[in-house]
Formats: structure tokens, C-alpha cells, sequence
């Protein structure tokens, strides 16, 4: 008992000292709106799912007496939002794709009618940052996977951003100055803030070993970065997210000759 108890302090006292250590970013979003019916009226108490069209997995939320709705906290990937009310019909929004900490805005506009009749819409909704100041390029999966590659360092994607220029000559996979060897919009080298997942990787002006370039889903190059949570660096940001599971069995497989 007594060394559980001192354990408990010794964990604490580091929380305390040294804040430093923990995670101050997440790369997950959230998705909003408001519900309404063809008069403008707010639509309250109506059901709202929200399903992970990898992996399967659904939250289920209820919109508010002024109709609004919030799923936070949702891991990047591709989701379709299922709204349904007494006496209206039944409103689908697919191909809503987020990114790591994005703001997606889906209003609907309910018909009456019988809840077993649905209006489907197919059309991607932008994403509209409203809560964050940062100047940002989201480099996505599509080309993460395309652009051709010789060196496997999925931090050499920062160089599309137009004002990253490189101050290294090379940057091999697991070279620990490489990552951070970036000018981010000024005289920012090795001054950059280091994330995976929302988890800081840096080492000083190092970084730990870089994740798989085949695991990647997106790089977020952030050139402006004035939030509280981005402010542990002198210069700009650069965020990895990593690709969630699915309901199927998938690999990839890489041969590299010199």
C-alpha cells in the first residue's frame, strides 16, 4: 500500500514539474450543425448518427431544444451522418471525409414525411476552420501515397508547402535531424513542433524515429501556428496522422534498391 501510495506522488510530482511531457495537441475533429425544417424552424430532440464508414463503428447524438447538434473528438477518416425526427424524412450526408482537426458543418433541412423515405445527399462539405487562426496546407492521403518517393521519410511532404524550404541536403529515413531541417515560412530550422498523432515526437532539435510512410494518412504543415496548443516552438508546425484500422485485411509491401 505504502508503494502504490508513493508511486501515486512521484507520478504526480511529474505532472506537476514537468508539463512539458504531456500531449497538447489533438488531430482529431468534430462535426456540427443545425437542424431545421422547410419553414426554418430548429427541429430539437431528432436522432443523429454519425457512422465510420472504415471501420463500422457509430455515435449516436440527439440535436438540442435550438436544433443543434456536435459530434467532437472524431478521429480523421470518411464518415456518413444519418438524421431522423417524427415526421419528417430521413436525412443521409455521405462522403464527409475529415481531417486531423478539422471543423465540418452539416446543416439539414428536414421534409415531412414518413421517416422510412430518406433524402440522400452525396456531395462532400467543406470543412470551414472557424475556432483556429493557423495558416495551414493538409497534404491527404491521396497524395501522400502517389507522389513518388526514393527516401521512405514521410516528413519530406512538408517540402510541397509553398514557404517550406529545405536547409539539409538529404533527409534520409531515420536521420533525426532530417524532419526538422525546414524553414516553415522564415528562419524557422530546427525550431519546428514535431506531431504524430498529436503527440509530440521531438527530442530537442531532433525527432524519435519517424512513422512508416505506408502508415500515413495525412501531413498538416502549419506555417502560422499562433494557438496556445502549437506555440512550443519557435517556428511552425508539422502534424502526421496515422491511418485508423478497418473491418478488412490490408498490407503493403516495398522493395527499395540502391
Amino acid at each position: 500500500m505504502k508503494i502504490t501510495y508513493c508511486v501515486l506522488c512521484i507520478f504526480s510530482a511529474c505532472l506537476l514539474f514537468f508539463p512539458a511531457l504531456l500531449p497538447a495537441q489533438d488531430s482529431r475533429g468534430r462535426i456540427q450543425g443545425i437542424i431545421t425544417d422547410q419553414s426554418g424552424a430548429v427541429v430539437p430532440d431528432a436522432k443523429v448518427t454519425l457512422l465510420n464508414v472504415n471501420t463500422g463503428v457509430t455515435v449516436v447524438r440527439q440535436s438540442t431544444g435550438t436544433g443543434l447538434y456536435l459530434f467532437d473528438l472524431v478521429d480523421p477518416g470518411s464518415y456518413v451522418i444519418t438524421m431522423e425526427a417524427q415526421g419528417f424524412n430521413k436525412f443521409i450526408q455521405e462522403n464527409i471525409v475529415m481531417q486531423a482537426h478539422g471543423d465540418i458543418t452539416v446543416n439539414a433541412s428536414l421534409k415531412t414525411g414518413s421517416i422510412q423515405e430518406s433524402v440522400t445527399v452525396a456531395d462532400t462539405p467543406e470543412a470551414v476552420e472557424f475556432n483556429s487562426a493557423n495558416k495551414e496546407l493538409t497534404i491527404d492521403s491521396k497524395m501522400a501515397s502517389e507522389i513518388p518517393r526514393f527516401d521512405r521519410n514521410p516528413f519530406k511532404l512538408t517540402l510541397i508547402a509553398p514557404s517550406a524550404v529545405n536547409t539539409r541536403g538529404e533527409m534520409q529515413p531515420y536521420h533525426s535531424w532530417s524532419a526538422n531541417s525546414v524553414d516553415l515560412g522564415g528562419g524557422t530550422n530546427l525550431k519546428n513542433d514535431l506531431l504524430v498523432d498529436g503527440m509530440p515526437i521531438g527530442m530537442g532539435q531532433k525527432n524519435t524515429t519517424p512513422p512508416n510512410t505506408d502508415a500515413v494518412q495525412e501531413v498538416i504543415v502549419s506555417t502560422n501556428s499562433v494557438d496556445a496548443e502549437s506555440g512550443h516552438s519557435a517556428g511552425g508546425g508539422i502534424s502526421i496522422t496515422t491511418k485508423s484500422g478497418t473491418n478488412e485485411f490490408h498490407g503493403t509491401a516495398f522493395y527499395l534498391g540502391r
